[in-house]
């Protein structure tokens, strides 16, 4: 049989090949896009870890001041319930600390009385992808974390001796006793920690 001409037979094998080849090219930016993304996503998560990490590691600082305090020690309690608390170690470091646990290195770290502000960048990049220009790209993130009083004091009446007052906290009521630093509220009852942005 001869074939005639103008025959259109096997001419959609070009078309479905062009077709398949552009469904593959749409895979690859798909797959780049959610890289940028995971490596987006790991600098948030990093940056909130950082600074929640170093706005816990005050807190418990001066659960261990407010400790001091009540026991004898020198300091003012209201000065410390009331956010005042110069003195205090470098929170930065355990900022980086944490960074590094979730992948990210901090780039930045500044406390601003009881703001705990950072920002990372994450370890890894987005790695080689067939979209140009986004070999290398590293994620960056920032956040803000606020430390803030819980408890009030109140002290005790000039004919009670020996005890400092009472702590009034979200959580209850905590009287101070020297004697008995056991019963001293935790570290999150006195402060809470919460990100801001």
């Amino acid at each position: 049989m001869l074939r005639r001409a103008g025959d259109d037979r096997g001419q959609a094998l070009p078309v479905y090949v062009t077709a398949i080849g552009a469904l593959l090219v749409l895979a690859f930016a798909y797959v780049a896009v959610g890289r940028a993304a995971v490596v987006a996503g790991g600098a948030r998560t990093a940056a909130d870890a950082a600074a929640l990490g170093a706005a816990s590691a005050t807190r418990d600082q001066l659960r261990d001041a407010v400790a001091r305090i009540v026991t004898g020690g020198h300091g003012d309690l209201g000065a410390v319930l009331d956010g005042r608390w110069p003195g205090l170690p470098d929170p930065c470091e355990a900022a980086g600390a944490f960074a590094g646990r979730n992948g990210a290195h901090l780039t930045a770290c500044q406390v601003d009385g009881a703001r705990y502000t950072v920002s990372v960048e994450t370890d890894a990049d987005v790695g080689h992808t067939l979209v140009p220009g986004t070999e290398g790209h590293r994620g960056h993130a920032g956040a803000t974390a606020e430390l803030t009083p819980r408890c009030g004091l109140s002290a005790t009446s000039p004919g009670t001796p020996g005890t400092p007052g009472t702590l009034h906290c979200d959580g209850g009521d905590f009287p101070l006793d020297p004697a008995h630093p056991g019963t001293l509220p935790s570290a999150a009852d006195l402060f809470a920690v919460r990100l801001i942005r």
